[in-house]
Protein backbone atom coordinates (compact mmCIF):
# COMPACT_ATOMS: atom_id res chain seq x y z
CA UNK A 1 0.00 0.00 0.00
CA UNK A 2 1.49 3.31 -1.07
CA UNK A 3 1.23 6.45 1.02
CA UNK A 4 -0.85 9.36 -0.21
CA UNK A 5 1.49 12.12 -1.31
CA UNK A 6 0.65 15.79 -0.86
CA UNK A 7 2.36 18.27 -3.14
CA UNK A 8 2.43 22.00 -2.45
CA UNK A 9 2.51 23.12 -6.06
CA UNK A 10 1.80 26.06 -8.28
CA UNK A 11 5.06 27.67 -7.26
CA UNK A 12 5.85 27.17 -10.89
CA UNK A 13 3.71 25.00 -13.12
CA UNK A 14 6.84 23.42 -14.56
CA UNK A 15 8.19 22.24 -11.23
CA UNK A 16 4.80 20.90 -10.12
CA UNK A 17 4.49 18.91 -13.33
CA UNK A 18 8.08 17.71 -13.05
CA UNK A 19 7.56 16.32 -9.56
CA UNK A 20 4.31 14.62 -10.57
CA UNK A 21 5.87 13.10 -13.70
CA UNK A 22 8.95 11.93 -11.84
CA UNK A 23 6.91 10.15 -9.18
CA UNK A 24 4.58 8.42 -11.64
CA UNK A 25 7.30 7.48 -14.14
CA UNK A 26 9.53 6.13 -11.39
CA UNK A 27 6.72 3.80 -10.26
CA UNK A 28 6.59 2.36 -13.77
CA UNK A 29 10.39 1.91 -13.82
CA UNK A 30 10.52 0.21 -10.44
CA UNK A 31 7.30 -1.82 -10.46
CA UNK A 32 6.59 -2.20 -14.17
CA UNK A 33 3.00 -1.06 -13.88
CA UNK A 34 0.85 2.01 -13.27
CA UNK A 35 0.14 1.46 -9.58
CA UNK A 36 0.76 5.11 -8.80
CA UNK A 37 0.26 6.42 -5.29
CA UNK A 38 -2.62 8.79 -4.70
CA UNK A 39 -1.24 12.30 -5.24
CA UNK A 40 -2.97 15.42 -3.96
CA UNK A 41 -1.76 18.74 -5.35
CA UNK A 42 -2.56 22.01 -3.61
CA UNK A 43 -1.71 24.80 -6.03
CA UNK A 44 -0.91 28.14 -4.42
CA UNK A 45 -1.13 31.62 -5.94
CA UNK A 46 2.36 32.21 -7.32
CA UNK A 47 1.86 35.97 -7.72
CA UNK A 48 1.38 36.40 -3.96
CA UNK A 49 4.62 34.51 -3.38
CA UNK A 50 6.49 36.65 -5.89
CA UNK A 51 5.30 39.84 -4.17
CA UNK A 52 6.16 38.53 -0.70
CA UNK A 53 9.57 37.27 -1.84
CA UNK A 54 10.44 40.62 -3.44
CA UNK A 55 9.38 42.40 -0.20
CA UNK A 56 11.42 39.91 1.87
CA UNK A 57 8.24 38.80 3.66
CA UNK A 58 9.18 35.18 4.15
CA UNK A 59 6.93 35.01 7.21
CA UNK A 60 3.89 35.44 4.94
CA UNK A 61 5.19 32.77 2.61
CA UNK A 62 5.68 30.41 5.54
CA UNK A 63 2.16 31.11 6.86
CA UNK A 64 0.58 30.45 3.47
CA UNK A 65 2.59 27.28 2.92
CA UNK A 66 1.63 26.04 6.39
CA UNK A 67 -2.01 26.62 5.44
CA UNK A 68 -1.48 24.62 2.24
CA UNK A 69 0.20 21.80 4.21
CA UNK A 70 -2.73 21.71 6.64
CA UNK A 71 -5.18 21.43 3.75
CA UNK A 72 -3.18 18.57 2.25
CA UNK A 73 -3.15 16.81 5.61
CA UNK A 74 -6.94 17.27 5.93
CA UNK A 75 -7.29 15.78 2.43
CA UNK A 76 -5.48 12.65 3.58
CA UNK A 77 -1.85 13.24 2.62
CA UNK A 78 0.50 10.97 4.57
CA UNK A 79 3.73 12.51 3.30
CA UNK A 80 4.41 15.73 1.45
CA UNK A 81 6.77 17.82 -0.56
CA UNK A 82 7.22 21.39 -1.76
CA UNK A 83 7.55 21.43 -5.54
CA UNK A 84 10.20 24.12 -5.90
CA UNK A 85 13.69 24.82 -4.61
CA UNK A 86 13.39 28.47 -3.53
CA UNK A 87 10.51 27.92 -1.11
CA UNK A 88 12.51 25.35 0.82
CA UNK A 89 13.84 28.41 2.64
CA UNK A 90 10.74 28.03 4.88
CA UNK A 91 10.81 24.22 4.95
CA UNK A 92 11.59 23.94 8.66
CA UNK A 93 8.61 26.16 9.59
CA UNK A 94 6.26 24.15 7.37
CA UNK A 95 7.52 20.81 8.72
CA UNK A 96 7.24 21.97 12.33
CA UNK A 97 3.58 22.92 11.78
CA UNK A 98 2.32 19.59 10.46
CA UNK A 99 2.38 16.00 11.64
CA UNK A 100 2.87 14.82 8.06
CA UNK A 101 6.54 14.20 7.19
CA UNK A 102 7.78 16.37 4.32
CA UNK A 103 10.66 15.52 2.02
CA UNK A 104 13.36 18.19 2.07
CA UNK A 105 15.37 18.55 -1.11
Amino acid sequence: MRKKIGIIGGLSPESTVTYYLHITRRIVEVYGDCSYPEIIIYSVNLEKYNIWREADQWDKIAEDMISAAEKLEQAGAETGLIATNTMHRVFEQVQASTSVPYIHI
